[in-house]
């Protein structure tokens, strides 16, 4: 049997642990009778895989058995927030003890750091990965709807009022800084500065009359995420004006992570077309974000 080995990857690396990860992920879609996406053609590694491997390279590994590479995983920590970005191992490598191995390597990292929080977002299908969680005592906080809009069909969106600065400035980075800080439960500066420097995203600014109530960053291809507001009230809005700005850009589907727990933001979703394509669940040790004001980010940023 080949020998299981655990290390840190170098950035070259990253590119065949995406790969890792794409094939894991398609495997057990087909494992749960579910429509099985197509195969993504990875030439590069993603910007976002790149910028968490360079903030938290003491918290990424992969694993080899033998000479292959069959296991990735990826953890953060934003403030005292420890959030598991990626865990995925090769079927083949799995009911092995590989996962746990992993798993406790990424914890470690948190625990170095002094952690008071460890959070993931898993798929609630996947029951192994439930079970491994919940025996490190991440359990289930709430659920996560992905809601898509293919953009096939030209809607009139009505005016919400809102009116939109570009928020990639100092003073609005530092702004949406602290909001977040208040709304997602930890603040994370070097996130907002890599949205700010990377050309497909987009950060806005949202005023109604002189006041700011909140902010959105967009991907050009569609993503819309995250998005904050200072009250409740705000987010349907500022969701609203998020879809028409992706709009602009031509994408051919819109995609937003939305919290279980704002029923504003989803009827506000579901009358602008979009509909809900799977469900994911937020697990943590802690309560601590609030999703009546707060749109996740792609859930390997959370």
């Amino acid at each position: 049997m080949p020998k299981i080995t655990y290390r840190h990857p170098t950035q070259d690396e990253l590119l065949p642990a995406c790969r890792v990860m794409a094939g894991s992920y398609l495997d057990l879609q087909a494992r749960s009778g579910r429509k099985v996406p197509e195969k993504p053609d990875f030439k590069e590694t993603p910007a976002a895989v790149v910028h968490m491997y360079k903030t938290d390279y003491k918290g990424c590994w992969v694993v080899y058995s033998g000479n292959r590479m069959v296991g990735y995983g990826q953890a953060l920590m934003r403030g005292k927030q420890w959030y598991l970005a990626n865990l995925f191992v090769e079927t083949r490598a799995q009911n092995g003890g590989v996962g746990r191995e992993l798993m406790k390597r990424c914890l470690n990292y948190g625990r170095q750091k002094n952690a008071d929080s460890f959070a993931l977002c898993t798929f609630p299908y996947n029951e192994v990965a439930l079970g491994l969680y919940a025996g490190f005592g991440i359990m289930p906080q709430y659920p996560i709807f992905e809601m898509r809009n293919t953009n096939t069909v030209t809607r009139r969106i009505q005016p919400t009022g809102l009116h939109i600065d570009n928020g990639n400035s100092n003073s609005s980075i530092l702004r949406i800084n602290r909001l977040e800080k208040k709304i997602r439960g930890y603040a994370r500066l070097v996130d907002l500065r890599f949205f700010a420097g990377e050309p497909d995203y987009e950060i806005l600014d949202f005023y109604r009359g002189p006041k700011w109530v909140g902010y959105s960053v967009i991907h050009k291809r569609g993503l819309i995420a995250p998005s904050g507001a200072i009250v409740p009230k705000y987010l349907p809005d500022i969701v609203t004006e998020s879809f028409r700005r992706t709009l602009k850009y031509g994408s051919k589907m819109s995609i937003i992570f939305a919290g279980g727990s704002n029923a504003q933001v989803h009827n506000r979703l579901r009358t602008l077309g979009f509909k809900i394509d799977s469900i994911s669940v937020f697990l943590a040790t802690k309560q601590y974000a609030d999703f009546s004001r707060y749109i996740p980010a792609h859930l390997a940023l959370f």
